[in-house]
């Protein structure tokens, strides 16, 4: 992650196992550096999935828990490495 300013910008690389395929998996991310997330287009972004073709996703503010929620369409049970780039401002 990088700070320009009040902006931050993630890069994070995971490794899910989905438990069922065709539907959306979801999972949060703690901010790096902690912000009030007053509503879901406070922070936005995409994810997708290298080991499935289609497996695509998208980021966006968990306002109850202040973290980054993730959610894609997984395609298959099989551990899937997911690319997550978001960013937010620092309130």
């Amino acid at each position: 992650w990088i700070r320009v300013g009040n902006v931050v910008h993630v890069v994070v690389q995971i490794t899910g196992t989905p438990t069922t395929s065709g539907n959306n998996t979801s999972f949060r991310i703690t901010l790096p550096i902690a912000s009030t997330l007053a509503a879901v287009s406070a922070l936005s972004g995409t994810a997708c999935g290298v080991s499935s073709v289609g497996a695509a996703g998208w980021i966006f503010a968990n306002v109850a828990n202040a973290q980054a929620q993730v959610t894609w369409v997984c395609t298959s049970t099989s551990p899937e490495v997911v690319y997550c780039v978001f960013s937010y401002e620092v309130l």
